[in-house]
């Protein structure tokens, strides 16, 4: 056989392969793109059917378990700080400042949020900075006299006053 005769027939050969792969890739992948879609459309469904107050479970769920994990990052970054033994004593001290900071706010949140679930508030979220306090509480609206009990748990557990208290219902 000739020499051009053979590259011919292996570019033909070539070819025959490559399509081959390509319709045996679509027959069997064209099951998994349908699969997917029937997933993602299942997955809509089910966000559609959840009511107000699934939602908000799944808010308050999902921040507390974010703001957990951040916390523990920036816990983890200032133990390397305080353990490396390569910082100057202002640098230590300053981490150690801020590891207490962030203790003294988390242990906070929690009393604070453990109060209002203990008055009947099915659950809230609380955030404390160095001069304000945030609460997010399940609630699709407060009346005055809600809102005051709500001000006077932050109050007394956070040492802060009513200007530097926010109260959000989440509704």
């Amino acid at each position: 056989m000739k020499q051009s005769t053979k590259i011919i027939l292996s570019c033909v050969l070539i070819a025959a392969v490559i399509t081959a792969g390509y319709i045996n890739f679509k027959v069997n992948n064209e099951g998994a793109f349908d699969q997917a879609e029937a997933e993602i459309v299942a997955e809509g469904e089910m966000a559609e059917t959840l009511s107000d107050e699934q939602t908000s479970a799944v808010f308050f769920s999902e921040y507390k378990t974010e703001r957990e994990n951040t916390r523990a990052q920036e816990i983890e970054y200032l133990d390397s700080i305080i353990n490396s033994g390569e910082v100057s004593e202002e640098v230590l001290a300053e981490a150690m400042s801020q590891k207490v900071a962030i203790t003294t706010a988390m242990e906070t949140e929690i009393t604070i949020e453990g109060l209002l679930k203990g008055c009947g508030y099915s659950d809230a979220v609380v955030t404390c900075g160095d001069e304000t306090v945030n609460v997010v509480v399940a609630e699709k609206t407060l009346n005055d006299e809600q809102a005051m009990q709500i001000l006077e748990i932050v109050k007394s557990e956070s040492g802060k006053t009513a200007q530097n208290i926010k109260i959000i219902p989440q509704g």
